[in-house]
């Protein structure tokens, strides 16, 4: 193969791996993983983060003050790991262990993920979403919190966490397109 035809047998190549770890996704596959599966426990830190920083990079507009995503941001979840102290579970909830067990597992996915600075992300720790909030909206000015902040309101909770899953999964598959659409 020629050099001028390289990356069209690589594409070919990629296209044609089936291996869960090899494989690359369409977007249906991608939308899947980014809503269901907790990208912060599969993935080391360091390419949760990269992620994150590849969606805050298609976030950004041609108009925005800085137009590079910095390299010393950390993994914020926005709810907490730790989120029984400060997030309670619905005073209706039936089965509170099925509840809680469903929380534990969609508080790793993208949808509840973001990326801030080192010290707010110690000042945010397990706060309350009133405390998160309100710190987002004084010190951050990444696009991922922007939207973030625009689309909860009073509360954040599970479907907040999957309707951002989706919103960031739509992102996902302008960054990283499947090879069909290449």
């Amino acid at each position: 193969v020629g050099a001028a035809k390289a990356g069209d047998a690589l594409t070919e190549c990629l296209k044609k791996q089936e291996a869960w770890a090899t494989l690359w996704p369409d977007d249906q596959q991608l939308e899947s993983t980014l809503l269901w599966r907790p990208v912060y426990r599969l993935l080391t830190r360091g390419r949760a983060r990269i992620v994150l920083e590849g969606l805050e990079g298609e976030l950004q507009t041609n108009k925005a003050s800085i137009q590079t995503v910095p390299r010393n941001l950390t993994i914020e979840h926005v709810m907490p790991q730790a989120w029984r102290r400060h997030w309670k579970l619905s005073d209706d909830t039936q089965n509170e262990a099925e509840v809680a067990s469903s929380r534990d597992r969609i508080i790793h996915t993208i949808g509840n993920l973001t990326l801030v600075n080192g010290r707010l992300n110690s000042s945010l720790s397990d706060a309350c979403w009133d405390k998160k909030r309100a710190e987002l909206r004084e010190h951050d000015n990444l696009f991922l919190n922007k939207n973030l902040l625009d689309n909860a309101l009073d509360v954040w909770g599970e479907s907040h966490i999957e309707a951002r899953a989706r919103q960031l999964a739509k992102v996902a598959m302008r960054v990283w397109p499947h090879a069909d659409k290449i």
